[in-house]
């Protein structure tokens, strides 16, 4: 069971990617803002996507993004341990992927003809704008319970996509060295 006890390079590998995806970030909001200052829910909308688009990318192609890779973990398949496509990666991604983008879409149609601010919101936008947001940390704190307490440390998105996620044999064999 060591294989899949992963939790803390999982959190590191959250961090690492977590800095990619900040200077990403940054780098296309500067970018975007160089261009024409007109086109920022553009912006918005891929500095929005881009980190589902990364995760579903890599899982999908390598099995990993840049920190799992550093820390030696990958995603596989439950079924056969072997790789997973490009439909379990994005099954992985599905739930954050829709509350960030309804909070997106509920953000911009609620404050469509105001400055942005959320004093300038009636109460029911306020709450609006706010179910996503508890949405979301309902859906971390079922992540990090299912991860917690499940004998092979899957998540409830390794259980949706009906992944998991294991030490490559670079780790295995290192922490033998240590050991």
């Amino acid at each position: 069971m060591k294989k899949y006890d992963t939790f803390w390079q999982r959190f590191f590998a959250l961090i690492i990617d977590g800095i990619v995806l900040a200077i990403f970030g940054n780098v296309s909001i500067l970018i975007f803002n160089k261009l024409d200052p007109s086109i920022e829910i553009m912006s918005m909308l891929i500095n929005l996507n881009f980190p589902y688009l990364y995760s579903i990318g890599l899982h999908a192609k390598y099995g990993q993004t840049l920190g799992k890779r550093m820390l030696n973990i990958r995603i596989v398949s439950v079924k056969n341990e072997g790789p997973i496509g490009y439909g379990q990666a994005f099954e992985r991604d599905i739930i954050p992927f829709i509350l960030a983008n309804l909070f997106f879409v509920l953000a911009q149609i609620i404050t469509w003809d105001q400055e942005w601010g959320i004093s300038a919101l009636t109460p029911m936008g306020t709450i609006l704008l706010l179910l996503p947001s508890a949405f979301f940390l309902f859906w971390w704190v079922l992540e990090l319970f299912t991860m917690l307490f499940h004998p092979k440390f899957r998540a409830l998105h390794d259980l949706i996509a009906e992944t998991a996620v294991i030490r490559t044999e670079k780790y295995a064999s290192r922490m033998h060295v240590l050991l």
